[in-house]
């Protein structure tokens, strides 16, 4: 079957062989997230979920990050009940719902920084492979504001201890850390990252 691409304004979607391949594509800003962002996201997985030639999605990011979180720019220029509300039920709260409503598998392949709402992503993701270049952080509370989606989901399945060395402290950790956490399943030098990734995916094909 023929690769099959489709196109969004920050996103590279590509289907191979029943694999969607989702890049986050807003490399000069490290692929920070603005409400067009999350809804694009939310609209490719449920897409890809609907495809009856897509079987696993791999999400990635281009550039040298995988996702630095929310872009702060944005945020600043919330004035009001209404575009908060966009943001956090519309936009946020919609991608947790659709990831975890999700019939197939999601797997993060982190090729560089993912901080925030980059972080969370990872943590949401069925299964996560991390290049050795890959830092992790929950820098939130630094500005005033918190992670909520990590703070809510998160003890269940890292631990209590982890979901606060993660977020209270909000210190940037390697990916060898990340992993000792649970946060992702394998670490891999950087230039297999994606061929692992799809080697993985080819095995959760049903």
């Amino acid at each position: 079957m023929n690769n099959q691409v489709f196109t969004y304004k920050y996103l590279l979607y590509e289907v191979r062989e029943r694999i969607a391949v989702i890049t986050l594509n807003r490399p000069e800003k490290l692929n920070a997230l603005t409400q067009t962002f999350w809804k694009e996201i939310r609209q490719a997985l449920y897409a890809g979920d609907q495809d009856k030639n897509v079987a696993v999605h791999v999400v990635t990011g281009k550039g040298r990050a995988f996702c630095a979180g929310d872009d702060i720019s944005i945020l600043t220029k919330i004035q009001n009940p209404a575009d908060a509300d966009e943001l956090f039920l519309d936009c946020i709260y919609g991608l947790v719902d659709t990831i975890v409503h999700l019939k197939k598998p999601l797997i993060s392949a982190v090729n560089g920084l993912a901080y925030g709402g980059g972080c969370e992503l990872v943590f949401l993701s069925d299964l996560a492979i991390a290049s050795d270049r890959a830092t992790f952080a929950l820098p939130e509370g630094h500005i005033g504001a918190f992670p909520a989606i990590l703070t809510a989901l998160g003890p269940p399945v890292l631990g209590h201890k982890a979901v606060n060395e993660l977020s209270m402290l909000g210190k940037s950790i390697t990916a060898k850390r990340a992993c000792e956490l649970g946060l992702v399943n394998l670490v891999i030098p950087h230039a297999r990252l994606l061929d692992t990734a799809l080697s993985w995916a080819e095995q959760c094909k049903k």
